[in-house]
């Protein structure tokens, strides 16, 4: 229910590694429902690096409820469309307001987590990448 109320986001990108993945970004998303159990997460904005120029950045992603089985929230990034989703995360609830990757996402060498705070006003998704050449935190605040 909180994510559908989402309007704009702002991050903190870290890097301790030479991807130099550093600086914060802003921008809006638009969240549509497909179907009534998923929903369409579209960002877009603005990310300023800690050197370099500032560029636009674009994401989308679905978010579906599971209720009948566990995990109950599952993350799909929409790169390649609808049709062809790539499955980020299955997030499975610590507490009321505390979800977490039931098991990390896979990309080549790197391994990422995430981590779903829901806050009072805002909503924070930490990610978390590691790998041979990776070591990065993104903090993400999304608000209505």
């Amino acid at each position: 229910q909180r994510i559908a109320t989402i309007r704009s986001l702002y991050f903190d990108a870290k890097s301790t590694s030479a991807t130099g993945w550093t600086g914060r970004g802003k921008g809006q998303v638009i969240v549509s429902q497909p179907s009534d159990d998923a929903l369409g997460f579209e960002e877009s904005g603005l990310f300023t690096p800690g050197r370099g120029e500032p560029f636009v950045f674009h994401n989308v992603y679905r978010w579906t409820r599971n209720a009948d089985t566990s995990p109950l929230i599952q993350l799909e990034h929409l790169r390649f469309g609808v049709n062809h989703p790539v499955l980020l995360f299955d997030l499975a609830p610590e507490t009321p307001t505390l979800w977490r990757s039931v098991a990390p996402h896979v990309c080549d060498k790197d391994y990422y987590s995430l981590r779903l705070d829901i806050e009072p006003d805002h909503l924070r998704l930490t990610w978390i990448i590691k790998g041979p050449a990776k070591a990065e935190s993104l903090v993400y605040r999304y608000e209505s």
